[in-house]
């Protein structure tokens, strides 16, 4: 039991810590809890597409939305997460907040 109080001490902390850095880039994160986090994205399709040319994965939350009303968003896992996770926060940020191809044209 020691090891999984460790773990969820140190995804918890992950999870503050990625959470206060995508802030500092003005992109809220809702929930308090979880080894997930979902980043609201303008463009959900575009975001992971661009992230994984980074070498970044994410996965598109729409499959685990439950209403569509839930808005586009990303799901990242904290797991992963180094210690310095600004730079990455910052790259989720910039996908976060870029446009989709554009429909129409």
């Amino acid at each position: 039991m020691k090891e999984v109080d460790q773990a969820r001490s140190e995804y918890r902390r992950r999870r503050l810590s990625f959470v206060d850095a995508l802030a500092s880039h003005d992109i809220p994160v809702k929930g308090s809890d979880g080894i997930n986090i979902w980043v609201p994205v303008a463009d959900e399709s575009a975001a992971v597409v661009r992230l994984a040319s980074q070498g970044i994965g994410v996965a598109p939350g729409a499959p685990f939305s439950i209403l569509p009303s839930d808005g586009a968003h990303i799901r990242v896992t904290v797991g992963s997460i180094s210690e310095s996770c600004q730079e990455l926060a910052e790259k989720i940020a910039d996908a976060a907040l870029a446009g989709g191809w554009s429909r129409g044209r």
